[in-house]
């Protein structure tokens, strides 16, 4: 069974957790307070500020909208 997950904060520890949920097949939404951060999440698949060379899957959301990352979540 999938679930949409919300994971606040997108530090090393947020970034794993979101990653390992996505890798199991959850659409996670990852929420980052800072926008360019979670932008360039986006676009470069890859948080290389706290979790260098691991690729967000593509079930992985990245967002700064906090209302984006909660929408429909089970769990958070």
């Amino acid at each position: 069974m999938t679930h949409t997950i919300g994971v606040l904060g997108s530090g090393s520890w947020g970034t794993a957790l979101a990653v390992h949920l996505a890798r199991s097949g959850h659409d996670v939404r990852l929420w980052a307070r800072d926008p360019a951060l979670a932008a360039h999440m986006a676009t470069a698949r890859v948080n290389e500020s706290y979790l260098p060379g691991i690729a967000l899957p593509p079930l992985l959301l990245p967002t700064h909208v906090l209302e984006t990352a909660l929408d429909g979540a089970a769990f958070v």
